[in-house]
C-alpha cells in the first residue's frame, strides 16, 4: 500500500504511516578499542548485533497516528512489535545470524538447546554463501527459538535453507495454519534462492525440526516478502536485513503542530530485544 508500512503486534498488524525518510535504522552491539603502550590497537566486538529504528512522522492526522501510539500503550497485545521494513523485505527478512548461521557459533543468541553449534568450512562459495556454517545437532525434544516473519495482505512469503543433512534426521519447516511444512533444503552452491511460498497467510515461524535426531550443516537461510504474482530472482546470498521482534526504547514524543488542521508530528524509537529474551 501506498505510504503505509505493516507494523503491529502478532495479535494485530495494520497499515499505518511510513516514517519520514532518513530513518536510523542502525545495529548495535558490543565493542571496546584498547590502545596499547607500544603504539598498537586491539579492537573486540560482537558479531551479533541488534536493530535500533529511530522512526519520526511529520504533519500527521492525529486519526492516522494514532495507532503508533496505541502500539506503544500495549492496546493491541503486550508482546513485540514487528514491522515490515521495505528495506529488508524484497532483499532478507532473517535477522543476520539467522541468515548466516555461523554466526551463532562466536556469539548472539544460543539457537538449539543452549548451546553453540560447531563451526565448518562451507564447502562452496561459488554463491557467495557464508565461508563458515553452522552444524546443529537437533532433536525430537530440543529446545529451540523460532523466528516469526510477517506477511501483509497482498504478499507472498518466498522460504529458501541453504544446507545439507548429515545424518539422521532434521531440518528446516514453516510453521502456519497450526502445521509444520518441512522446507527441502537447497545446495549453497544453487542459484535458487528460494524453493518455498507462503500466500494467505498473517505470517509463519521458522523453526528446527526433527522426528528422533539429526545432525544439520546450515550455511544460510533467505525470506523475502514479496507482492502477489512476483517472482523472486535467482543470484547469490543475500545477508539478513530483517529483525526479530521489537519494543518502544521509551514513550514516543508527540509534537503539536497545528490544532486548526489537525496536524501533529510524532517521534519513537524501537530496539529489536525478541532474540535476547529466548535465553
Amino acid at each position: 500500500m501506498y505510504g503505509k508500512v505493516w507494523f503491529g503486534t502478532r495479535e494485530y498488524m495494520q497499515w499505518v504511516p511510513a516514517p519520514a525518510v532518513e530513518v536510523d535504522a542502525t545495529r548495535q552491539g558490543f565493542a571496546a578499542t584498547t590502545n596499547f603502550l607500544n603504539g598498537g590497537a586491539q579492537i573486540r566486538r560482537s558479531k551479533t548485533s541488534a536493530r535500533r529504528y529511530s522512526f519520526s512522522w511529520n504533519l500527521q492526522r492525529r486519526e492516522d497516528i494514532t495507532p503508533v501510539l496505541d502500539y506503544a500503550d500495549g492496546i493491541y497485545g503486550k508482546g513485540h512489535v514487528y514491522y515490515v521494513d521495505p528495506f529488508a523485505a524484497d532483499r532478507n527478512m532473517l535477522p543476520p545470524y539467522w541468515a548466516a548461521p555461523y554466526m551463532n557459533y562466536y556469539d548472539g543468541p544460543v539457537m538449539v538447546d543452549g548451546k553453540r553449534p560447531e563451526l565448518v568450512t562451507n564447502g562452496s562459495v561459488t554463491n557467495g554463501y557464508p565461508l563458515e556454517s553452522a552444524r546443529y545437532t537437533v532433536t525430537d525434544d530440543s529446545t529451540a527459538p523460532r523466528i516469526y516473519i510477517p506477511i501483509p495482505p497482498g504478499y507472498t512469503a518466498h522460504v529458501g535453507v541453504h544446507g545439507t543433512l548429515e545424518d539422521g534426521d532434521a531440518g528446516m519447516s514453516a510453521y502456519y495454519a497450526g502445521a509444520e511444512h518441512p522446507i527441502t533444503l537447497l545446495s549453497p552452491s544453487s542459484a535458487m534462492r528460494t524453493n518455498m511460498m507462503i500466500t494467505g497467510q498473517d505470517g509463519f515461524e521458522l523453526k528446527f525440526n526433527s522426528s528422533d535426531e539429526g545432525v544439520l550443516r546450515l550455511d544460510g537461510m533467505i525470506v523475502q516478502v514479496l507482492p502477489n504474482g512476483a517472482v523472486p530472482p535467482s543470484g547469490g546470498f543475500i545477508s539478513g536485513q530483517g529483525t526479530s521482534g521489537l519494543e518502544f526504547e521509551n514513550q514516543p514524543a508527540i509534537s503539536q503542530y497545528n490544532a486548526v488542521m489537525d496536524r501533529i508530528g510524532v517521534t519513537a524509537d524501537l530496539i529489536e530485544t525478541e532474540a535476547w529474551k529466548w535465553q
